[in-house]
């Protein structure tokens, strides 16, 4: 009986032990990876996200006047400030989704428009950065927050150069690549 309760004690250790290899995940970094984000770099990656955003104080991000005086300890307040970004640009009821259609275009009372039609078949794009967000309201440590940014800052980037218009005005949203690719053709 004793050699039955060995074997299966052995055999336990043998399976954790082999499952724990091949779910351990590995973290590569440099040139294997081909990331141009090397171990170390978070302050500078958080650093540039936060100036990016900056740039954005006077027309999306009013609340956080203050905060852009200085940088960013906690990379939670850099995803907040994109957070409420992206909520104030793409957001249900944000810029793309809500002012330009109805403010610039009349959608809200004119739905057969060729330029409102177009809108509603953009609408699963907009959508998509709704994901986005709800990933960073569930971020609850500043070490996931740093995780999320290492592994989303080129999506975040681009979509600061693909859907932020400088301010809300008709001529910034139209110089906006997300307009000239995907409603210009629509006027």
């Amino acid at each position: 009986m004793k050699k039955v309760f060995i074997g299966l004690a052995v055999a336990v250790v043998v399976a954790g032990a082999v499952y724990a290899v091949l779910n351990w995940p590995p973290t590569p970094a440099g040139q294997a990876t081909g990331s141009s984000i090397r171990p170390g770099s978070d302050r500078a990656l958080q650093n540039a996200m936060w100036e990016a955003l900056a740039a954005h104080e006077t027309s999306y991000l009013n609340a956080y006047s203050e905060q852009f005086q200085a940088k960013p300890d906690d990379p939670m307040e850099v995803l907040a400030a994109f957070n409420e970004l992206a909520y104030n640009v793409t957001g249900r009821g944000g810029l793309w989704r809500k002012t330009v259609p109805d403010k610039y275009f009349g959608c809200a009372s004119n739905e057969d428009m060729p330029i409102c039609v177009q809108f509603r078949k953009l609408e699963p794009e907009l959508s998509k950065w709704d994901g986005l967000q709800e990933q960073m309201m569930n971020i609850e440590s500043p070490k996931e927050a740093r995780t999320f940014l290492r592994e989303h800052s080129r999506e975040m980037e681009e979509y600061l150069k693909t859907y932020v218009p400088q301010d809300e005005s008709f001529s910034a949203v139209q110089s906006t690549p997300w307009f000239s690719k995907n409603l210009a053709a629509s006027m």
